[in-house]
């Protein structure tokens, strides 16, 4: 699958468009936007998202955040990695183990990002508000997805699916919460 004509293609378009310009600043830079999508920096700031839900008694989104990021953004898209078994690409400027197809960075900063948007506008009431937070959120899931590809460790086509995958769990558990906050309302009440 992953060695289509056309992917290859999709890839070396990607390549040219994100992989040049390489100087030691820009690349701490870059590796700077990496982190920020990495599994040890979500994973601290889903635990503070949960403990802020939980500490403003909304424990129903508190632990449905938790699981979200935990299901969609670890369980997975290890399993998928692990049967796919793309390797990661050849020149890399940072060293990165595993394998490559689809970017748990992509996937893992798209669902954490979308689902705390998600989360933030149930609560944020003004439009211009609302608008600046998402064009905030999405810009800060590109560049982490951009990072990616710059650094050598993935393929565009491993974000590009990271990133589809991950919305399509932000869609899917938003549809689950708002299905839930409609037949059993009693669970989101603050006590």
């Amino acid at each position: 699958m992953t060695h289509a004509t056309w992917i290859s293609g999709y890839d070396r378009f990607g390549n040219e468009l994100l992989r040049h310009g390489f100087t030691k600043q820009r690349i701490d830079v870059v590796a700077f936007w990496t982190n920020i999508g990495g599994v040890t920096f979500i994973t601290w700031l889903t635990i503070i998202a949960m403990a802020v839900f939980i500490l403003a008694k909304h424990y129903t989104i508190g632990i449905w955040f938790g699981l979200t990021v935990l299901i969609g953004a670890a369980v997975i898209p290890s399993i998928l990695k692990h049967t796919i078994q793309r390797p990661r690409p050849a020149y890399k400027l940072i060293p990165e183990g595993g394998y490559s197809f689809p970017s748990g960075h992509s996937s893992g900063s798209t669902i954490f990002y979308g689902m705390l948007l998600v989360c933030l506008l149930l609560f944020i009431r003004k439009q211009w508000i609302r608008w600046t937070i998402l064009l905030g959120g999405i810009i800060l899931i590109l560049l982490i997805m951009a990072s990616r590809v710059y650094l050598g460790v993935h393929y565009f086509s491993d974000i590009t699916a990271g990133f589809l995958f991950g919305i399509g769990i932000v869609i899917l558990s938003s549809s689950l919460l708002h299905w839930f906050r409609e037949k059993k309302p009693h669970f989101f009440k603050s006590s």
